[in-house]
């Protein structure tokens, strides 16, 4: 997707020119991507600025369909030293159901309310509840996550993860100014500076396998993830063949040895 406005493309050199200026390395990803990636230092702390054009597909009838524009993405990360989970969206973001809570549960969250209607807007969840009362208590963290987070924002997220402060944003680019960027970055590092001076979580959050796999091989975890989707299709596909040929009866056999298969699959994998 092109940037086709002079006005986007004015954005993109005012935001290079800025980046540029704090020493940051500005890279360009292509004039048919139409994105860009900066890292550098800010606030004594490292950090590493994607922003990108996002589409969706709208369809008008069964057979016609077009790719709308919806906004450019912007994610900023910053290290931390911190092993801990807490996400914050705003209240009426989507809910994406049984992925949602697999998700959570997957990585031990909850949903937790701090009781303080500075964060009335927002749905988090945490991974050690008496570390994130300790951390979202504070003033200074009211204070900043209003500034990341406006009762107003929608298509927002703010994640604290092990190790890395991850935020997410959707917005129209010119909406993306220098001067918005640096209170938003400043407002980031700041919310990292404290989770690091907090003490360390008693109940300390790890990684998971994709989580260190996305980071080191994206490409690899990209790839790992529509295969395993691909799995579950085909297996869905068997199931149902499964069902006509064997009968409800006799299905019991096609558990077997689906069983059978996964054992297999595991010993070989530890062996």
């Amino acid at each position: 997707m092109e940037i086709s406005t002079e006005s986007d493309k004015s954005i993109y050199r005012l935001l290079d020119e800025w980046f540029g200026a704090q020493g940051f390395e500005v890279t360009a990803s292509g004039k048919l991507i139409s994105s860009r990636r900066w890292t550098g230092a800010l606030h004594g702390r490292t950090v590493t600025v994607s922003c990108g054009p996002r589409a969706k597909t709208k369809y008008y009838g069964e057979d016609v369909s077009r790719r709308h524009y919806d906004g450019h993405e912007l994610t900023i990360e910053i290290p931390t030293t911190r092993f801990t989970r807490i996400t914050a969206v705003p209240g009426n973001a989507p809910s994406f159901g049984g992925i949602e809570r697999f998700l959570l549960k997957r990585m031990q969250m909850q949903h937790f309310d701090p009781a303080d209607e500075v964060y009335d807007h927002l749905k988090i969840h945490v991974h050690d509840p008496a570390w994130a009362a300790g951390y979202l208590v504070q003033p200074a963290v009211k204070a900043q996550i209003s500034q990341v987070i406006p009762v107003d924002e929608q298509s927002i997220s703010f994640n604290l993860q092990p190790e890395m402060l991850y935020f997410r944003m959707r917005r129209n680019l010119n909406a993306l100014t220098p001067n918005r960027m640096e209170k938003r970055l400043r407002a980031l590092c700041q919310l990292a500076d404290l989770a690091d001076a907090m003490p360390a979580p008693v109940k300390p959050a790890r990684r998971t396998r994709f989580e260190i796999m996305l980071a080191e091989n994206p490409v690899k975890a990209v790839l790992l993830l529509i295969g395993g989707l691909m799995g579950l299709c085909v297996l869905v596909v068997v199931t149902l063949i499964a069902v006509v040929l064997l009968g409800l009866q006799d299905l019991w056999i096609y558990g077997v040895l689906i069983a059978v298969t996964i054992w297999l699959i595991k010993r070989k994998k530890n062996g």
